[in-house]
């Protein structure tokens, strides 16, 4: 978690914009969640054009309800265009992810492991349309890599090496029994 607050915020003070996902907190309020961290809740208030969103992966085409909280940071108008995203008329699955399935042997709750497509699409959406909309409103500044430090200079080098991996074609979700 902290790593990933690190990098969050160094992207959003650097004008960047960043989007966190994890399930909604237990309405048992001794149950664990990120969001209970005093770290969190500072770290909301403070950043940047921060917010958190509350959705239903439901209508994202989850297969059962998982209350989940999107945090937006850098982003002003996050929620209106994760809102705007999901499906309307979408059923409201009456499945329960809890327990074992007897039949598999599986937990139940792997289901929900992996994010719908739909919900995919509408984190990007969110995270392009937000950025747009404050290129317009405030500009930007490009920077070039011959302009950047040698530190920025390797981790960038990085991120386009670890964007270019290829995985094997046998590569399945972690839910997924490895001998299918």
């Amino acid at each position: 978690m902290l790593s990933n607050i690190e990098i969050e915020i160094k992207v959003v003070l650097r004008d960047g914009a960043a989007l966190q996902e994890h399930p909604a907190p237990h309405d048992q309020e001794e149950y664990a969640s990120v969001w209970c961290t005093a770290l969190q809740r500072v770290l909301c208030r403070a950043a940047p054009h921060s917010k958190q969103i509350r959705i239903q992966q439901w209508k994202y085409g989850s297969v059962a309800v998982k209350p989940t909280i999107i945090r937006a940071m850098g982003l002003p108008y996050a929620a209106q265009s994760l809102h705007r995203q999901a499906d309307p008329l979408r059923v409201r699955p009456e499945k329960l992810l809890q327990g074992v399935d007897e039949a598999t042997g599986l937990f139940r709750t792997a289901q929900a492991k992996e994010y719908p497509s739909e919900l995919c699409r509408a984190l990007v959406v969110t995270l392009f349309e937000g950025l747009a909309k404050r290129r317009r409103a405030e500009g930007s500044t490009i920077r070039y890599a011959s302009q950047l430090g040698e530190r920025e200079a390797q981790w960038l080098s990085t991120v386009m090496q670890c964007s270019q991996t290829v995985f094997a074609g046998h590569f399945l979700p972690d839910y997924q029994p490895t001998y299918l």
